[in-house]
C-alpha cells in the first residue's frame, strides 16, 4: 500500500520479497509507505526493504500512528531514518 490517511490496517501481512524487494527512494515500508494518523494492528512482515530515507519493516513514515501487536522480520536497509518497525515517526501537525 502506498499510503494510508487515518485508516485502520488490521491483520495484514507481507512475506518474501515484495516486488523483487521493496526498492525506491523514500518512505518505504513492508506494509505501507506512509501512514498519517492511522492504526496498524495484528500485522506482520517478513520482507526485505531497501531505500534511501524513512525505511521501515512495517511503515516507512508514520505521523500520529498507533501500532499494536505487530512485528517485522527481514532485512531493512537505508541511509537515513531506518528502523525495524518504523523508519520515521512524527506527531500529527495541525
Amino acid at each position: 500500500m502506498g499510503g494510508n490517511g487515518q485508516g485502520i490496517i488490521d491483520r495484514s501481512y507481507a512475506t518474501g520479497n515484495v516486488t523483487g524487494n521493496i526498492s525506491g527512494d523514500r518512505s518505504i515500508g513492508g506494509i505501507v509507505g506512509r501512514q498519517d494518523g492511522g492504526r496498524l494492528e495484528r500485522s506482520h512482515t517478513n520482507v526485505n526493504v531497501y531505500g534511501r530515507e524513512n525505511i521501515g519493516g512495517l511503515v516507512g513514515y508514520a505521523a500520529g500512528n498507533q501500532i499494536f501487536a505487530s512485528y517485522a522480520t527481514g532485512n531493512i536497509t537505508g541511509q537515513t531514518n531506518v528502523g525495524g518497525l518504523v523508519g520515521r515517526n512524527d506527531t500529527l501537525k495541525d
